[in-house]
């Protein structure tokens, strides 16, 4: 189903999707997952994959506990199709595995046969006909023979619990059941409809059937929610499955929308947590002893200052700054306050003859566990061979910094040269006053476009690695939230309650106020029309 969604969506939603190791057919939402690493799977049908939206909880859920989760949402299943050896290896290898409660059309009775495919579809047996459970169940309730309906409606359900409890108790991994819906868990049919009596989804599954099933399950989730809908997503002249067309733009009145799985993944986030609170840092392939190590990796103007800050407030933690900035390499600045047997002009100069040599000569010479610094994108292209050095090092953990607006990223960035302001203290209390700047469509576009080739090629060197990402608009947004990830991520203890922040944001908040050819530049922008929402 997966290349389904993709070949009707393509142009305005790219599923990333991928091959599973030992899963032979279909091909699964992306990032892609290193199962050799730790990993959460998620099992489920479309409302899991994530269809029409750009971050489904998953990957909500892999940002903030800094772990990668594995995306096994196949549309129209029910859970026979995952009871599989193959499904079950996968799932019994990760730390943490979500359940989907699914949908009861996905099952058979006696007058429907679907146990070959596990899905929605099947055989009618009455005359040996192929058909969605949606067909059969609307003929049956068509023909005014109540006592069948019925009939076949109980043994539906029955043989859809027998299937998901035998899925649960297959599953050796701990696991959270997980109700995604519109509705709450009771439900009572209505035979006036086939989709009366299929209620909505999870299809003709009610709270009995759940009591039984969060039984065996390690915990229970349930996110019941209809906000964003009706998602309006593209224009079109035509319907598109799983869609409605309404005044020439295609509407999801079906599927959780973007707003809904940010709620799942609200309510996942402490429940995983607390099944992963005695995870420690696992030393991967080629770690050697000595600190955990790790990098921040950012593009300027991303808060990686604000996050280096925080970090360094834990007693465990260092974090230096940007041992490889230009202008500190020509003026002998060495950002790292931690006191060494070196002085800083020769550390200098050990920066210059031998870069690696420099670097881990620091990286070991704090007493704290955990020592990181922090790398810009422009650092691994003026001296490579820290890069080279950094993705062949697959122990460093790396915290990938990003800024979801570049307008406002570049913006910040043209500010900053221009003032030499790149940092305000919480304390400070002068202003530098700056008319609003003109920014030509050209730059934009190039600053845009090597920023994503940066992410681009950076992703793909530390593939290997573990990688948490943090966006800045999530960091200023949540910073004891955001902290507390990074911090989990690199295996540190809690924090606690407090919080001091020792930087403040420059920027004003309005685009508008702050780009003097703001109307102009976004009458040109295509591509990239979202950073101009403000």
């Amino acid at each position: 189903m997966g290349d389904y969604y993709q070949n009707l969506d393509r142009g305005w939603f790219d599923y990333e999707l991928q091959a599973v190791e030992g899963i032979p057919d279909p091909r699964f939402r992306g990032p892609a997952v290193d199962l050799s690493r730790p990993y959460i799977a998620c099992i489920g049908a479309a409302q899991v994959f994530g269809r029409f939206c750009e971050h489904p909880f998953p990957a909500i859920l892999s940002e903030r506990l800094g772990m990668q989760v594995l995306n096994l949402g196949v549309g129209g299943v029910g859970p026979r199709f995952f009871d599989t050896p193959a499904y079950l290896n996968l799932l019994n290898r990760a730390k943490l595995v979500i359940v989907q409660v699914l949908s009861g059309r996905s099952e058979g009775n006696s007058l429907f046969d679907n146990t070959q495919t596990a899905n929605l579809m099947g055989r009618r047996l009455r005359d040996g006909k192929e058909m969605r459970f949606e067909e059969f169940l609307d003929d049956l309730v068509k023909t005014g023979d109540r006592q069948t309906v019925n009939r076949a409606v109980a043994e539906t359900r029955q043989n859809y619990l027998e299937s998901s409890l035998h899925l649960l108790d297959g599953i050796q991994a701990p696991k959270i059941l997980l109700w995604l819906s519109n509705r709450l868990p009771a439900y009572k049919p209505d035979f006036s409809s086939f989709w009366s009596v299929l209620g909505d989804f999870p299809h003709l599954i009610d709270w009995p059937m759940v009591n039984r099933m969060q039984v065996h399950a390690d915990a229970y989730v349930e996110c019941v929610s209809t906000k964003g809908i009706p998602q309006k997503l593209w224009p079109s002249d035509r319907v598109v499955e799983g869609a409605e067309l309404e005044d020439g733009t295609l509407v999801n009145r079906y599927y959780p929308s973007p707003e809904m799985h940010a709620e799942a993944a609200d309510l996942l986030e402490p429940v995983c947590r607390k099944f992963l609170a005695d995870r420690k840092p696992e030393p991967l392939r080629g770690q050697s002893s000595g600190p955990m190590r790790f990098v921040i990796l950012a593009g300027h103007r991303t808060g990686s200052n604000l996050l280096v800050d925080l970090l360094s407030q834990h007693p465990d933690c260092f974090a230096g700054g940007e041992l490889f900035n230009w202008d500190f390499m020509q003026n002998g600045t060495v950002p790292w306050p931690a006191k060494t047997e070196i002085a800083s002009a020769d550390l200098a100069k050990l920066r210059g003859k031998d870069p690696l040599a420099f670097l881990n000569f620091l990286l070991q010479s704090v007493p704290e566990p955990v020592v990181g610094f922090k790398l810009m994108y422009i650092h691994g292209v003026l001296i490579p061979e820290i890069a080279d050095y950094l993705g062949a090092e697959k122990s460093i953990r790396i915290i990938h910094l990003k800024r979801r607006n570049l307008l406002r990223r570049f913006l910040s960035q043209r500010r900053a040269e221009i003032t030499s302001e790149w940092w305000k203290s919480s304390v400070q209390q002068s202003e530098t006053s700056l008319p609003p700047i003109r920014l030509s469509f050209e730059e934009c576009v190039a600053d845009f476009t090597y920023i994503e080739t940066q992410q681009a090629a950076y992703a793909e060197r530390f593939n290997r690695h573990e990688v948490l990402e943090i966006f800045y608009e999530d960091l200023v947004a949540d910073m004891k939230g955001t902290r507390d990830r990074a911090a989990a991520f690199l295996g540190l203890s809690a924090f606690g309650s407090e919080l001091t922040v020792n930087s403040r944001k420059i920027a004003k908040e309005s685009l508008r106020d702050e780009i003097e050819n703001y109307g102009e530049l976004k009458a040109q922008f295509g591509r990239w029309p979202s950073f101009f929402e403000d």
